[in-house]
């Protein structure tokens, strides 16, 4: 199994890598020149065979390309409260890895925390990116920007199913979905 990493721009057929990519290849992974790497982009995995390694820049040569067939055949958003402390990181990963393909926080009545700075946001779309390299995806999950709950069902795309624990009188068997 190869090891996968999601990459900005289109993967050509001589490839540089540099930054944490390059770091994580050379320093953690410890891969060696011949051994391969999957670069994923817009649901495209391309192949590379690395060629040259070092702590500041990988490069490799591409030699072949493929539609991700990892990613689910619906997608799903989930309108998340934001969370205190590293709860919401934990629930971004592990949607993240069942297959959503968005991500709408919003602040709620009962939410601690009322707004979300850029760089809690930035962090929060590492943790999907990680997540989505860990569980092989074709995609990483968008991350909105933060909704009042007023306006959370503007953002929201149509339909929409909203879980409510306290419903008694529907159910999803008996719904239209």
């Amino acid at each position: 199994m190869t090891h996968r990493f999601f990459v900005d721009e289109d993967v050509a057929d001589d490839v540089v890598l540099g930054g944490e990519q390059a770091h994580q290849i050379a320093n953690v992974l410890r891969l060696k020149p011949g051994e391969q790497v999957t670069l994923v982009r817009n649901g495209v995995e391309s192949e590379v065979i690395l060629e040259s390694i070092g702590a500041a820049q990988v490069r490799g040569r591409c030699v072949g390309k493929r539609s991700a067939d990892a990613e689910p055949r619906v997608r799903l958003t989930l309108a998340l409260p934001i969370l205190r402390g590293d709860r919401t990181e934990e629930v971004i990963e592990a949607v993240t890895q069942l297959g959503v393909s968005r991500i709408v926080p919003f602040v709620s009545a009962r939410s601690v925390v009322r707004s979300l700075a850029d760089a809690k946001r930035e962090r929060w779309t590492r943790v999907a990116r990680e997540a989505a390299e860990t569980a092989r995806r074709g995609r990483i999950p968008a991350i909105d920007e933060a909704h009042e709950w007023d306006q959370l069902f503007d953002a929201l795309e149509a339909p929409t199913l909203i879980a409510w624990e306290s419903e008694v009188l529907v159910n999803l068997r008996s719904s239209r979905w």
